[in-house]
């Protein structure tokens, strides 16, 4: 897997890289320990070797390997919903980084 350098040392997979959906949520686990297996900071963290183990497991940490999946969005607080003047949410913003993640068990 070919990585590229994005802003603030985050790394994330380059354009040249072929993604496609996720079939099961053990095939993004997977997928997600060998980006993080790729991250140059991984050795300085608390726990180095915790993507290599949740590869090993990840066909048991579901608790739905075939879904559900949920929306998950990290940004959703008072500062990011659009109300009116009756107090009725009528939109959300920031959608910078949500995600499709499997349910875990």
């Amino acid at each position: 897997m070919v990585l590229s350098a994005r802003a603030k040392g985050i790394y994330i997979p380059s354009a040249s890289l072929q993604l496609s959906a996720f079939q099961t949520a053990a095939e993004y686990s997977k997928a997600w320990s060998i980006w993080k297996e790729r991250d140059p900071q991984l050795p300085t963290r608390r726990n180095p070797g915790f993507p290599k183990r949740i590869a090993a497991v990840a066909h048991d940490i579901y608790a739905q390997n075939t879904g559900p999946f949920a929306l998950f969005y990290n940004d959703l607080g008072d500062h990011n919903i659009l109300v009116d003047d009756d107090y009725n949410v009528v939109g959300v913003i920031d959608w910078a980084g949500p995600y499709v993640l499997p349910l875990e068990s």
